[in-house]
């Protein structure tokens, strides 16, 4: 049986990122700003595939489009390696 998402994490955010505890394996991650933001967004969306909810993350600024976009791709490949998209 699937563990809904908030009984499975514990989650203290920071401006500069976050701390998980996942019950579930009972692993510990530190995240830093951008994945902590990806991990967020996943969490919002459960019923979302990842790519969808990637998709409507956009960077702040002009011209950082690329590199946001790399950011978010990298954040929700350590998301997935980690079993943290909540979707496992």
């Amino acid at each position: 049986m699937r563990q809904p998402v908030s009984e499975r994490f514990l989650l203290r955010e920071w401006d500069d990122g976050c701390v998980i505890f996942d019950r579930r394996f009972g692993n510990t991650h530190a995240l830093n700003s951008v994945t902590a933001e990806v991990f967020n967004a996943l969490l919002a969306a459960p019923d979302e595939e990842p790519q969808q909810v990637l998709a409507r993350m956009r960077p702040s600024g002009q011209g950082e489009e690329a590199q946001w976009q790399q950011a978010i791709e990298q954040a929700l490949e350590q998301l997935t390696a980690h079993q943290l998209t909540g979707r496992d």
